[in-house]
């Protein structure tokens, strides 16, 4: 399985469906118009229509065969029971039975991203004992008082604040006098004094700020600066220019049932790796660039002609000779 592909429920007993065998009625054109039927099946799964296929897109299906035959082959199709006219498309009736709906997928991605936040949230706020205050966790925890905050964490920087500073230093003052309490017996029965501890009057500098990873943005933003990537890169790596539609597509193709936690240098990676790959294939055919042809080599087509005149000339030297 190639990353990055999308593949489409298909039963290996599709041609022995009822309905699917009804297609032998049209004789010949029957395979013609089983394929048709596939195509649509794809178009749906990579543009998550839930199974509807706009009118005007069939003639892109069914090249290089004409619009008009295709318009032909989906009448067919819907004949058989297969599809069915709606507004200014058709439904594939048997899509949605095997293949996941738009929502259903959108809310399974929606379902990683929120755990991929609570993920980070632990590893880089809980964990450390800060506080963002554009983290909609770290205020849900705050306001629930389930987020303790940097006075009892350990792993905690000290607070800058004057109010913190008599804290700490209140805390260590009644640390250092239950010390001292429990100590007292030993050291009156001691003649040698102890030797004084360290100063508790005055905590320790707070530590600058740690660099933290931006990952507060919402689900929208994310996949908004992921598809602009991909439409860069296409543009930077093949000369061509898709639509945020397609982007879309490309992102979905790499990232839905990944867990990938750095979904950015991942879809990057994938495109510089095999650019090609990820270009629109199922568009209209003036869409894509016509190679050139190859230079005319006079010598592949007048090798024929060059070895006749050599041989004449052979003979005719040998009959005045």
């Amino acid at each position: 399985m190639a990353h990055g592909e999308i593949y489409v429920q298909l039963a290996v007993t599709f041609a022995d469906d009822p309905k699917v065998r009804a297609l032998a009625r049209y004789g010949k054109d029957a395979r013609r118009i089983r394929d048709l039927y596939v195509q649509m099946l794809c178009y749906c799964k990579a543009g998550l229509t839930d199974g509807l296929v706009p009118d005007d897109q069939i003639g892109v299906l069914v090249y290089p065969d004409s619009p008009a035959i295709g318009k032909k082959d989906v009448l067919r199709l819907a004949e058989v029971g297969l599809i069915e006219a709606r507004e200014g498309a058709w439904f594939v009736r048997g899509f949605l039975k095997r293949n996941k709906s738009k929502a259903a997928v959108q809310s399974k991605s929606e379902a990683k991203a929120a755990a991929g936040a609570k993920a980070n949230h632990t590893r880089w706020h809980v964990e450390r004992g800060a506080f963002k205050a554009d983290c909609d966790l770290c205020q849900e925890e705050s306001r629930s008082g389930s987020h303790s905050g940097s006075d009892s964490d350990p792993k905690a920087d000290p607070p800058s604040d004057q109010s913190g500073i008599h804290r700490v230093i209140g805390h260590r003052s009644e640390d250092i006098g239950h010390r001292s309490e429990t100590q007292k017996g030993s050291e009156s029965s001691s003649s040698t004094p102890s030797a004084p501890g360290p100063a508790a009057s005055e905590p320790a500098p707070p530590l600058p700020p740690k660099p933290q990873p931006d990952e507060d943005e919402s689900l929208d933003k994310i996949n908004d600066r992921i598809e602009g990537r991909i439409i860069e890169l296409l543009a930077e790596l093949t000369g061509r220019t898709v639509d945020r539609v397609h982007a879309s597509t490309v992102r979905r193709q790499l990232l839905d049932d990944r867990p990938v936690t750095n979904p950015l240098g991942y879809v990057a990676s994938c495109i510089r790796g095999e650019p090609k790959r990820y270009l629109p294939t199922n568009g209209a055919p003036w869409e894509s660039p016509v190679p050139p042809l190859p230079p005319r080599d006079p010598d592949a087509y007048d090798h024929g002609a060059a070895e006749a005149r050599k041989l004449l000339a052979a003979k005719l030297q040998k009959g005045t000779s």
